[in-house]
């Protein structure tokens, strides 16, 4: 099989990059970045980049990004469970637009029956002062999913 993947868990996210790219980048042979400042990140992968990359989160395609420099992708940092970053014939899967690679976000499971998940999570860039907060809190209860 020619299918090139590689799998990043959210504790190999977290750490001194700034956005979900950035760290990305630096985890994934073939995966680089360009950006436009502190919070602006766009994937290139294997040297093809904007439209030609796919990001997805949860099964959507995210599409803002593919154009203009200034547009990052619109994912939080915080929010996924592992990060899979495709590249080869088997991003084809997800549309000739994938050509580049697919970068396939997911969120953690849902809890079981009755059980409450919270996480809080920040950081803090010393050479521009750039701070990074998060609360999060899941759960389930009698089906009802939050």
């Amino acid at each position: 099989n020619s299918t090139s993947v590689a799998v990043i868990s959210k504790d190999e996210l977290q750490g001194n990059a700034t956005n979900l790219i950035d760290a990305l980048s630096r985890q994934v042979p073939g995966l680089s970045h360009i950006t436009t400042g502190q919070g602006i990140s766009k994937p290139v992968i294997r040297g093809l980049g904007y439209n030609r990359v796919v990001t997805v989160s949860d099964g959507v395609k995210q599409m803002g990004q593919q154009w203009g420099d200034e547009h990052g992708i619109e994912i939080d940092q915080n929010q996924p469970d592992r990060v899979e970053v495709l590249r080869g014939a088997a991003s084809l899967m997800y549309g000739s637009d994938a050509i580049g690679g697919v970068i396939n976000v997911l969120e953690p499971n849902v809890p079981t029956a009755g059980q409450i998940k919270g996480e809080v999570l920040s950081s803090y860039s010393t050479n521009n002062g750039l701070t990074n907060s998060s609360v999060m809190l899941t759960g389930n209860e009698n089906g009802f999913v939050w």
